[in-house]
């Protein structure tokens, strides 16, 4: 009895004496583990201590600790999958018998001494994982096939962090009583717990990093990107790959292992990929992975994996190389939306930055870096089906299953449309043209302009009636919708400023549709609501709003038409910014001050709007009502090689919001 009473003082220590087991002088009362190795406390360590480890180091110490360590780690010696040999590992290799199961791991502590009874009972767990694979999995991250972690989850292979993760990743999506409206509060225990265990498990000597540390670390940084603390999610961000890159998910899975375990390892691996390219969308922030670099296979759809896998073997940089002859016939799901964040990697580094490189083409020439996107952009129409049909009739031709959308199998065909119209509307974003062209040395050509602004408005009305599609039928939200729904309501915004009527008068409408939008998805996810406040706040200078829209305004060299007062764009096309929860105007008090608070008082109920959003639902209420004009786009240009222009919304398409 003794010794269980030590033992459990043991693991009741603190964490930093457990750590690193370190000495040092003091006279402050030690802990139950420091007092069980008759040694001083740590935390009484005083800063000339060389073997102290204090409780208030740095993030970036800590940071540059595991940075060095995974310098020093010999790649043969990690397991990522496959022995040294290039077999099968064993179970001691990874650590499974060592992890209690599942039943056993939500009344016990784990192998750190962590406190594991933090976890909900099991049947609040395995609703949670329900959830995780309804609204989460493919929303765009997907890491494992359903049934293979369920399975793992039963016979207690999924350890604590991993466990956590996917929980806090989860429960903003539970209405349980369990957690009486605690759900924000619940998702930040379970994250800082998860991520303890998991830097903690960084520095353990005897254990070897897997691709469950990969996984559990791109979820937290997902939840700490999405709740406003950014710069712990860059330093997780930055991690996972990492330990993506140590564990060799660049390259193709081992043969050795099961069809499962090399998929999981795929899967991954694109995760890390998507979430390095969307949380990229912003100044001065290009993304870590390199096209190049990425000589794994390309990802089957998840819901698929009894399929061949090798029924898709190419590589991302391959598919974007290949002549049309080779062109493959179908690409799955998950491989269009990969192929879109390449896509967005791309515009983040050619539209996202505010002083452009020089370049030896002119924008509208046809080998320019403009050119080559807009190339790939229309690649990904050869693929899609997003855009045959209308929106609303291709999810239902292709995902329904009666009167309800099979969300899990449209979560990436919808993404991957999303994404591609976000790309769009950033490659011609009116702002950030003029940003382009402004250092032109030549006149820049007025047809160009108005293909491309034309191009910018189109996208961006597609892309705020697919999020309205995605509203009204209560499809899944994924945390990135934000960031696109933004993007296209700056457009918008700049429109209203348009001087024909019927231009500035739907551009109206839809800016109405994104706030609406946002409004209706801030129950879920926090930032929904940072970017809505954000949005209400902007105000451009009539003139030069409508300097950017209007093609017939020649740019001449060295003339730059737009003023410092459109500089705060800058900040409206910034991810990482409008996420941030330590800016001023993130706050719903911040509003208070705004004219026009009453109309989007933050405290309504956003699921019921309808009655406020009249005029949005109203938008195109009848099959016979005729398609928003863009016809008369710009009447201040008169080229009549585009008079014969059709309706940018295609026929039908103006019975979609009324679904």
């Amino acid at each position: 009895m003794t010794e269980e009473r030590d033992a459990k003082r043991v693991r009741q220590a603190c964490q930093n004496c457990r750590r690193k087991k370190t000495r040092c002088s003091g006279e402050k009362p030690t802990c139950a583990f420091c007092a069980r190795l008759k040694q001083e406390c740590c935390y009484n360590s005083g800063p000339g201590s060389e073997a102290s480890y204090p409780t208030d180091m740095t993030l970036a110490a800590r940071v540059a600790l595991l940075e060095s360590k995974l310098s020093a780690l010999d790649s043969t010696s990690l397991d990522f999958g496959t022995s040294v040999n290039g077999g099968p590992p064993d179970a001691g290799a990874r650590n499974l018998d060592r992890r209690p199961s599942f039943p056993t791991l939500i009344h016990s502590r784990d192998r750190y001494g962590s406190d594991v009874d933090i976890l909900p009972p099991p049947s609040i767990v395995l609703a949670l994982t329900d959830a995780y694979f309804r609204y989460c999995d493919s929303q765009p991250y997907c890491y494992f096939e359903e049934q293979f972690f369920r399975r793992k989850l039963q016979d207690g292979q999924v350890p604590p962090y991993l466990l956590k993760a996917v929980l806090a990743m989860a429960a903003r999506f539970s209405q349980d009583p369990f957690f009486h409206g605690q759900q924000q509060d619940m998702i930040d225990t379970y994250s800082r717990s998860a991520w303890d265990e998991i830097f903690e498990k960084s520095f353990s000597e005897d254990d070897a990093l897997d691709i469950t540390v990969v996984q559990a670390t791109n979820m937290l940084a997902v939840v700490d990107f999405t709740t406003g603390k950014h710069k712990l999610a860059w330093v997780k961000i930055g991690l996972s790959v990492r330990f993506a890159q140590s564990l060799h998910l660049t390259m193709d899975p081992p043969p050795a292992l099961s069809r499962e375990e090399q998929e999981e390892r795929v899967l991954t691996f694109w995760s890390v990929y998507l979430l390095d390219r969307l949380v990229s969308c912003g100044t001065n922030r290009p993304p870590t992975i390199l096209d190049s670099d990425c000589s794994v296979r390309l990802p089957a759809d998840n819901l698929n994996m009894n399929t061949d896998s090798n029924s898709n073997p190419r590589t991302l940089q391959a598919l974007q190389d290949l002549p049309d002859s080779e062109i493959p016939q179908s690409l799955s799901q998950f491989a269009q939306t990969v192929l879109m964040a390449s896509a967005l990697g791309k515009v983040e580094r050619f539209s996202l930055q505010k002083h452009i490189s020089g370049s030896q083409y002119k924008l509208w020439h046809n080998r320019s870096e403009y050119s080559r996107i807009y190339s790939l952009l229309l690649d990904f129409e050869t693929y899609s089906d997003a855009n045959l049909v209308p929106f609303a009739e291709a999810l239902d031709r292709w995902y329904g299953t009666g009167d309800a959308i099979d969300q899990r199998r449209a979560g990436h065909f919808v993404f991957s449309a999303i994404l591609y119209h976000l790309n769009q509307c950033l490659l011609h974003h009116p702002f950030l043209l003029r940003n382009h062209v402004k250092g032109c040395k030549t006149r820049v050509p007025a047809t160009f302009l108005k293909q491309a602004l034309r191009q910018g408005l189109e996208h961006a009305t597609l892309l705020t009636s697919a999020l309205r599609v995605v509203q009204r039928r209560g499809l899944s939200l994924a945390s990135f919708y934000a960031y696109a729904c933004t993007v296209a309501a700056t457009i918008h915004k700049l429109y209203t400023f348009h001087e024909d009527e019927r231009v500035s008068s739907n551009s109206k409408t839809l800016f109405d549709c994104s706030l609406d939008f946002l409004l209706y998805g801030q129950d879920v996810w926090r930032h929904y609501s940072r970017m809505a406040y954000v949005l209400m706040q902007l105000d451009p200078d009539p003139k030069s709003a409508r300097d950017l829209v209007t093609a017939a305004i020649a740019v001449t060299p060295g003339e730059s038409p737009a003023d410092s007062s459109m500089d705060n764009i800058w900040d409206l096309l910034d991810y990482g910014w409008l996420c941030d929860s330590a800016r001023p105007s993130s706050s719903p008090e911040a509003c208070q001050q705004m004219g026009n608070v009453d109309q989007w008082d933050p405290t309504v109920d956003s699921w019921k709007l309808k009655q406020a959003m009249s005029v949005v639902d109203s938008f195109m209420p009848e099959p016979t009502a005729a398609p928003i004009d863009l016809n008369y786009f710009d009447p201040a240009v008169t080229d009549p090689a585009f008079s014969a222009w059709e309706d940018v919304l295609e026929p039908g398409f103006t019975n979609i919001l009324a679904r």
